[in-house]
């Protein structure tokens, strides 16, 4: 069970203790039949973006900006990371795009833009990266540039109490990125030197390293989706969501 499906299943788990709440004043909801929806949830949703990131106790969404993971975990073929207390910066300049939002089918698909998304904490590797053996413990620093994130939302319906609730199944989440930056303390428990020789190696080939940090990466992005919109569904009625108005199946 990765770290998505791990608070999926505590969400769902606290779902029916929830009382109905209300939007937050700086949401603005599309109507679930407007024709132009796509066009609505994108106007709306980037609006609504810096202040979902400095997070709404009300709603049980978090400060975002910086948002703290107690731990990110990638296992992947040979090589293994665990970054603990691990801090993500740089959602100010989020920007969400590309709505298809099917409301029949029970499916959100958007991308989320992040000019600079930075992962830090304490990190220990074992195993192979690129064709280097690998092991270290200490800090780390990773930098994902002009990230394109495509995320996939599946969610269902559910009657609490005669009002209808949505919740999320599955959140999917593919990555496209034009840059990124790595730095590894103490790799191989060396000289400092060695280890940034090491560091420089990483980043030279830094398509193939993020390709094997792919999952921690997904795993943060995905995280921050499943805050926000839990915060929502969990408390919020499925109709006001969609502005009392949600087409039939």
């Amino acid at each position: 069970m990765n770290l998505i499906q791990i608070v999926l299943l505590i969400v769902s788990c606290y779902t029916s203790l929830n009382q109905a709440a209300s939007l937050p004043e700086f949401i603005t909801p599309c109507k679930g039949t407007d024709p132009n929806l796509n066009e609505c949830a994108y106007k709306e949703a980037n609006k609504a973006i810096p202040d979902l990131l400095k997070g709404y106790p009300a709603l049980n969404i978090p400060v975002l900006s910086p948002l703290q993971i107690q731990q990110i975990k990638v296992s992947n073929g040979g090589f293994n990371i665990v970054i603990d207390d691990a801090v993500v910066r740089g959602l100010d300049e989020t920007k969400a795009s590309n709505f298809n939002i099917d409301l029949k089918t029970h499916h959100v698909k958007l991308r989320v833009t992040i000019p600079n998304l930075n992962i830090q904490g304490e990190y220990e590797m074992s195993g192979q990266l690129l064709v280097l053996p690998l092991k270290g413990k200490g800090p780390c620093n990773i930098t994902v540039v002009n990230g394109d994130y495509d995320i996939d939302i599946l969610y269902s319906l559910y009657d609490q109490g005669g009002v209808v609730f949505s919740k999320l199944e599955k959140v999917d989440v593919e990555l496209d990125i034009k840059g990124a930056s790595v730095y590894f303390a103490n790799l191989l428990n060396s000289s400092k030197q060695i280890s940034d020789d090491i560091n420089g190696v990483l980043n030279k080939e830094w398509k193939q390293v993020i390709k094997d940090l792919t999952p921690a990466i997904k795993d943060a992005v995905a995280l921050i989706v499943i805050q926000v919109v839990n915060g929502i569904v969990d408390k919020i009625p499925y109709a006001e969501i969609w502005g009392g108005a949600v087409p039939s199946n």
